[in-house]
């Protein structure tokens, strides 16, 4: 059977990596069947930003909208597009003259941008030396891509250890404005095969009332046909 859908999102695990190697993702055995409960059941703990997971305006803004406040229809985006500019070296500063949106749709409404860093994943390097994105993108985006809503990456966050106050700028500058774009951080953007379009992105968040973000899910839908450009590769930074 033809699969026509793939996860663009993580599973937790134990081993989820954290932003700065904070808390991670615990879980313990709850009910047990095989100590004579009727069921099992798990309790978990985590952070609202492990893993794949969506920032939105309150994460940086007391009078940003919540994860609860966008309609269900808000999270399907149908005009994705895959911008790759891998690899990226760790602790780079991705800037805009870093992006060439040349051959980008201007239909874009969810930007996926694949630095190639999903490949340290797994190891201390993927937080420790993560590449961060510069404050100056968000305006760039508004600017020639105004019907972006979201713009996802394979970095554990926006904000690099090594321009950590750059980082929280940038995260400003997505999220608290009047045309805030979400960020989904810590996508799987590990698939290989150029002809992995998606036609479609569903990003489902968790519904958890006020909160600042929430860990997702997101499911990419294959292409049946590649759009011409519909992926563009540079030589990496």
């Amino acid at each position: 059977m033809k699969k026509n859908w793939r996860y663009l999102s993580y599973p937790l695990s134990p081993e989820t990596p954290a932003y700065a190697g904070g808390q991670g993702f615990f879980t313990r055995p709850d009910k047990q069947m095989a100590t004579g409960d009727s069921c099992n059941t798990q309790i978990w703990e985590m952070p609202n930003h492990i893993g794949t997971h969506v920032d939105v305006p309150r994460h940086f803004s007391e009078a940003g909208s919540t994860i609860d406040a966008y309609p269900a229809d808000f999270w399907v985006f149908d005009h994705p597009w895959i911008l790759d500019i891998s690899p990226v070296a760790p602790e780079i500063l991705i800037t805009p003259e870093h992006l060439d949106l040349s051959k980008v749709s201007h239909e874009t409404d969810i930007l996926l941008l694949r630095t190639g860093f999903f490949r340290f994943r797994g190891q201390d390097e993927y937080w420790r030396y993560s590449p961060g994105v510069s404050p100056d993108i968000a305006d760039m985006l508004r600017q020639r891509l105004p019907s972006v809503r979201a713009i996802g990456f394979d970095l554990i966050s926006v904000s690099s250890l090594a321009h950590r106050e750059i980082g929280r700028k940038a995260h400003q500058a997505f999220l608290d404005h009047a045309q805030p774009i979400l960020l989904i951080e810590d996508m799987d953007l590990s698939f290989g095969n150029p002809d992995d379009f998606f036609s479609k992105i569903i990003v489902a968040p968790l519904q958890v009332e006020g909160s600042d973000g929430s860990l997702c899910t997101v499911l990419g839908k294959m292409s049946e046909k590649l759009k011409p450009d519909a992926i563009y590769t540079n030589e990496g930074i």
